[in-house]
């Protein structure tokens, strides 16, 4: 069931499906790791525009949301991103004792589809290396974190 989420003028948060307050909180820590993510990518992207000159950053924008928003329902501890010179955004998060290292690479066409990277460390053993399309790369993180019990709303 999709929930609804408003925050109101006063900057409280309400939910029109859920009043468990511990949903509440993980709804509303997932907004704010997402505003912080936005907010550095925005940052970042300016500060590497020779990187990315000529592309259209409203599109480049859209496309991070994809995956940080697909990382951010595995609901982690920790997320924080990068811009590299390769052209990708970079994510690590830490969920648990599970470390996600992420990297998604930005291509400048809206019907292509961009490749990403995961790499995948539970405690101190490697678990995943994928490389492939976005979507299949999301699977997979999808696949292990079903396998370890971990909800995903994606994935629901």
């Amino acid at each position: 069931m999709a929930q609804e989420i408003l925050v109101t003028g006063t900057g409280e948060l309400f939910s029109k499906t859920s009043k468990n307050p511990l949903e509440l909180y993980k709804t509303f820590k997932g907004i704010r790791q997402f505003i912080k993510l936005e907010q550095a990518f925005i940052k970042q992207l300016k500060e590497c525009s020779e990187t990315f000159d000529g592309q259209n950053s409203y599109l480049l924008r859209e496309k991070m949301k994809v995956s940080s928003e697909a990382l951010l329902d595995c609901q982690p501890d920790k997320i924080s991103l990068r811009l590299t010179e390769e052209g990708s955004v970079f994510y690590s998060l830490i969920k648990d004792e599970i470390k996600i290292y992420f990297q998604h690479f930005l291509i400048d066409e809206f019907d292509e589809n961009d490749e990403a990277i995961i790499s995948i460390i539970n405690g101190n053993d490697n678990v995943i290396n994928y490389a492939g399309e976005l979507t299949e790369v999301i699977n997979q993180l999808g696949n292990f974190l079903a396998s370890k019990n971990i909800a995903v709303r994606q994935f629901a």
